[in-house]
């Protein structure tokens, strides 16, 4: 096995190890995930409003986490695939 490979961080500056499915992230990562800034993460969290307001979250006193597990599920749900719009 390459090591280097296994220790290369992704392209979203996210270590391998963090992108295990139970792993918890800052909201800067999953900024970075969504490509949206910060702000409109935090937002939608505290005013409930845009499309990531159905986001789940963690709170661990003042620190805000999100489970990757969650982030992913929110994903599915939010997929649209086109042939069943269609209905091919």
């Amino acid at each position: 096995m390459d090591t280097y490979k296994a220790n290369q961080t992704s392209k979203l500056n996210i270590p391998a190890d963090v992108l295990a499915e139970s792993a918890n992230l800052t909201d800067v990562q999953v900024a970075e995930l969504f490509n949206c800034s910060i702000s409109s993460l935090r937002n939608a969290r505290s005013l409930r409003k845009g499309p990531l307001k159905d986001l789940p979250y963690t709170k661990f006193g003042k620190s805000v986490r999100y489970c990757l597990r969650d982030i992913l599920e929110f994903q599915r749900r939010l997929r649209v695939d086109p042939n069943a719009i269609h209905g091919e």
